[in-house]
C-alpha cells in the first residue's frame, strides 16, 4: 500500500513565531549559493561524491561513507552535480571524468549537462549517452542561444571518443533510453503540439504510440523502464490536472493513474524517486501547498517515516541511493532554512549530519513563510505564499507583491534567498501563483493564455488589495516586483492600477513583446511556438500583444520603477533600450542596473550582492527602510 507523508504548516492568522527581530544581515549572506552540488552515493554505497566552492574556484570531493574522510580535486571540477557512470567511474565538472582513485583522468568528454544516460547495463556498462546539437545558424554571432533537436551519442570515457547513436529525424527535442541505452522514445515537437515516438528495437521504425499523437500540452514522458516497455508520463487527468500514469508500450495502453490529484498539479514540480539499478519508480516528492510524499512500496515508506521522526518539522527528501537501497543521501530543509545534508544507513538506523548548504545563514532568523489565499475579483481562488518578517507582528507592514518568472512556473514552499532578504530588510512578501501558473490544473494555467495584459496583473493587484484589507499591509506603502514575465506584470501593474503601488520592480521584464518574439525566434527555435501560443501571435494578437508592452504605456505611469537587466539572454537589447529611451522622453523616475553584455550576468556572489543591494535602496526610497514611512 503506498504511504502518504505530509508537512503541516499552519497559516492561521499568519502568526509568526515569537522572536526578537534579527539584526541587518549582509547582502552577499543572501548572494553566496549553495556551497555545494548536490551529492552522488555511489552504487555500492561507499562513497559519496559532490562538488564544492565559490563562484568560479570548484573542487569534486570524495567523502568515505565509513570515516568520513574526504579527499579533493581540483581539476576539471564545476558547479554541477557528479554522476556515478559505473561502479567505480564518475563524471563531473564541464566534462572531466576519472576513477574513484583519481586516475585515468579524462578532460575532453561532453559536458555534463548534456547528459542523457549515465547509467547503462549490459554490453555498454560504463559508457554514458549524451546529447549533441548542431551549431546554431548564423554561426556563434549572438551571445545566447538554446540548444535544440539533440543527436544522441555514445560516449567511451576512457577514450573521450564519441560514437552516434541516434541520428535526429527532424523535430525531436527530448530522448529517453531504456537500461541498456537503446535510445527508444522520443518526443516530437509540430509548432505548438508534440507527440510521441517510439521504437521496439535498434533496427525499428519510429511509430506513434496509441493516444501519444500531436496534442497540445497533454502528455510529457518521463521516464523508461529498464526493458523498456513500460513508459512513465505525466498525462492530463479528466479534471485538467497533471498526474502521473504508466503506459505499457508493447500494448499500446495507458494504465491506471499511479498518482493524481483533483486540485494540485503532479509535475513538472515533482521529484520521481526510482531505484537506481531495476528503475523500479519507488515514490514521489510533490507539492500541494506544501511540500509532500508518496512512497508506492512499504519499506520506502517506513523509511521516510522513520527520517521525518527523526527530523520533525522537516521536509525531508531522499536524493541519493545505494543499489541496495541500504544507503541513502537526505536532504533537510524548511521554508526558513536551505538545508542539510545527513546520511542514513537503514541496516544499522544510522542517521549523521554531513554539513549544512548554507552554514553562514543561521534559521532562527529567517522568515517565517505561510501559505495564503484569496478570492480574485471574479471569485476565482489564487494562492501563493506570505512571507512575514521575522520579530513582528503581521499587521501595518510594508509589503512587496512578488511575481515569479512563467509563463508556466509557480511558487512552492521553499527557501527563497531573495524573499528572505526582503524580509530581513522589514518587509512582509506576498508571492502570489497568478492565474497563467502550473500546479492547478489546464483551466486554472490557461486563463491567462493570450490575456497576459489583465488576467495576471489583476490577480496580483487583488492579492494586494487582500493583503491591505487583512491589516497585513499598509495601503500607502505596497510595491509591486518580480522576474521575467512577472517583472513585465509589476510594471504593466503600475499603470494598470494607479494609486494601488509606490513603485514597481522588473528583473528582465520584457516591455515590447514583438521585438522579443522576434529575438526569441533567433535564440530558441524550439520553444517559440510555445510561447507565441501563450502569450500571443504577432499578427493574430496583435492587440493584445501591444496592450502586454509596458513600453506602449510609459505616457501613464506615474510611479518610480527600478530595472534590472542580467546579460541578454531573457530579455533583448533592442527591447530594454527601447523602454529606457521611452522613460527618459518622458521624464519618468527610473533606475536602471544592467549587466548586459557581461556573460556571467547576476551569476556571481558579487554581483547577486549588488542586485540585492538596489533593491533596498529602491524600497527604502519608496516604502520606508526597516518599516519606517519614507
Amino acid at each position: 500500500m503506498a504511504a502518504w507523508c505530509g508537512l503541516a504548516v499552519s497559516a492561521a492568522g499568519f502568526a509568526a513565531e515569537a522572536a526578537p527581530v534579527p539584526p541587518l544581515l549582509p547582502a552577499q549572506d543572501f548572494a553566496r549559493a549553495d556551497i555545494t552540488s548536490e551529492l552522488a552515493l555511489s552504487r555500492d554505497g561507499r562513497t559519496i561524491a559532490y562538488a564544492s566552492g565559490l563562484d568560479r574556484e570548484w573542487l569534486l570531493i570524495l567523502r568515505d561513507w565509513e570515516t568520513g574522510k574526504t579527499r579533493d580535486f581540483g581539476n576539471g571540477a564545476g558547479p554541477v552535480t557528479p554522476r556515478w557512470t559505473s561502479g567505480e567511474r564518475l563524471w563531473f565538472g564541464q566534462g572531466a571524468s576519472m576513477d574513484r582513485d583519481g586516475r585515468h583522468f579524462e578532460a575532453a568528454t561532453p559536458a555534463t549537462r548534456f547528459v542523457l544516460e549515465t547509467r547503462v547495463e549490459g554490453d555498454r556498462a560504463g559508457d554514458v549517452l549524451s546529447l549533441r546539437f548542431d551549431a546554431p545558424l548564423g554561426g556563434r554571432k549572438q551571445l545566447y542561444y538554446v540548444p535544440a533537436y539533440p543527436h544522441v551519442d555514445w560516449v567511451n570515457l576512457r577514450v573521450s571518443r564519441p560514437v552516434e547513436a541516434v541520428h535526429n529525424p527532424g523535430n525531436v527535442t527530448r530522448w529517453l533510453a531504456d537500461g541498456a541505452g537503446l535510445v527508444r522514445i522520443g518526443v516530437e515537437m509540430k509548432e505548438a503540439l508534440s507527440r510521441v515516438i517510439w521504437r521496439d528495437r535498434a533496427d525499428g521504425e519510429w511509430r506513434v504510440p496509441a493516444g501519444l499523437d500531436f496534442a497540445r500540452d497533454e502528455f510529457h514522458p518521463l521516464r523508461l523502464s529498464a526493458d523498456g516497455e513500460t513508459l512513465t508520463l505525466a498525462h492530463r487527468t479528466p479534471s485538467g490536472t497533471w498526474g502521473l500514469y504508466s503506459y505499457d508500450l508493447k500494448a499500446g495502453r495507458m494504465g491506471e493513474a499511479i498518482l493524481s490529484h483533483e486540485r494540485y498539479d503532479l509535475w513538472p514540480e515533482a521529484t520521481l524517486v526510482f531505484a537506481p539499478r531495476t528503475r523500479e519508480l519507488l515514490g514521489i516528492y510533490f507539492h500541494t501547498d506544501t511540500p509532500r510524499s508518496l512512497w508506492l512500496t512499504p519499506a520506502m515508506g517506513a523509511v521516510q517515516k522513520a527520517i521525518d521522526q527523526a527530523l520533525p518539522g522537516q521536509v525531508n527528501q531522499i536524493t541519493s541511493l545505494s543499489d541496495d537501497l541500504q544507503r541513502m543521501i537526505v536532504l533537510s530543509s524548511t521554508a526558513r532554512d536551505r538545508g542539510i545534508y545527513y546520511q542514513f544507513d537503514l541496516a544499522t538506523q544510522a542517521l549523521k549530519p554531513l554539513f549544512p548548504r548554507r552554514p553562514w545563514l543561521k534559521p532562527a532568523q529567517m522568515a517565517e513563510v505561510f501559505p495564503a489565499s484569496f478570492r480574485a475579483r471574479d471569485g476565482a481562488t489564487i494562492r501563493g505564499y506570505l512571507t512575514v518578517p521575522l520579530g513582528r507582528a503581521p499587521k501595518n507592514l510594508p509589503l512587496v507583491v512578488w511575481a515569479h518568472d512563467g509563463p508556466v512556473a509557480r511558487e512552492t514552499w521553499k527557501f527563497d534567498a531573495e524573499l528572505q532578504f526582503l524580509a530581513n530588510r522589514g518587509y512582509a512578501v506576498l508571492a502570489v501563483n497568478y492565474r497563467g501558473s502550473a500546479g492547478y490544473g489546464r483551466e486554472f494555467q490557461e486563463a491567462a493564455t493570450r490575456r497576459l495584459s489583465t488576467v495576471p496583473p489583476d490577480d496580483l493587484a487583488d492579492g494586494a488589495r487582500w493583503a491591505i484589507a487583512q491589516g497585513i499591509a499598509d495601503a500607502h506603502r505596497v510595491a509591486l516586483a518580480g522576474r521575467g514575465v512577472g517583472g513585465t506584470c509589476a510594471l504593466l501593474g503600475q499603470t494598470r492600477e494607479p494609486g494601488l503601488y509606490r513603485c514597481g520592480i522588473s528583473i528582465d521584464g520584457v516591455t515590447d513583446w514583438v521585438t522579443h518574439l522576434a529575438n526569441r525566434r533567433q535564440v530558441d527555435p524550439a520553444g517559440i511556438e510555445l510561447l507565441i501560443d501563450r502569450i500571443g501571435h504577432p499578427e493574430r494578437d496583435a492587440a493584445e500583444l501591444r496592450n502586454a508592452s509596458p513600453l506602449h504605456a510609459v505616457d501613464n505611469l506615474a510611479t518610480p520603477v527600478l530595472l534590472i537587466y542580467s546579460n541578454g539572454e531573457r530579455v533583448a537589447r533592442d527591447d530594454s533600450r527601447a523602454y529606457r529611451a521611452a522613460l527618459e522622453r518622458g521624464k519618468k523616475v527610473h533606475d536602471v542596473l544592467s549587466k548586459e553584455g557581461d556573460v556571467a550576468g547576476f551569476a556571481y556572489t558579487a554581483e547577486k550582492a549588488e542586485l540585492l543591494t538596489r533593491l533596498e535602496q529602491f524600497l527604502a526610497r519608496n516604502l520606508g527602510a526597516g518599516g519606517a514611512r519614507p
